[in-house]
């Protein structure tokens, strides 16, 4: 019964940390998920690249992260570039704690 316990609990932590990427902290979800809104608002679909329709992620988020113009979604400037930063920084943190391990 305790490992039981123990493989549920161990199992719930790893479910929480690994939430997606696109899913932000914050009262208002943070930049990021404000593109995603607002390409999903544009008529893009999760794997919908997949079926030949518009896909979320490939068709619409990528291409504005990457500064480009997607029609039909309007998202501010300032917007996309929260939105780098904090993947950035994400970014930054997930090297340092490589280096670190790497260090031990």
């Amino acid at each position: 019964m305790n490992k039981l316990t123990l493989a549920l609990g161990t199992l719930s932590i790893l479910t929480l940390s690994l939430s997606p990427a696109f899913a932000n902290e914050g009262g208002d979800g943070g930049p990021c998920k404000k593109i995603r809104e607002a390409c999903i608002a544009g008529g893009f679909t999760a794997g919908g690249h997949k079926d030949g329709n518009k896909g979320l992620h490939i068709d619409c988020m990528k291409k504005i992260m990457g500064g480009e113009t997607v029609a039909g979604v309007t998202i501010p400037a300032e917007e996309v570039a929260a939105c780098k930063a904090k993947k950035d920084k994400r970014k930054e943190k997930r090297e340092a704690k490589k280096e670190e391990k790497a260090a031990s």
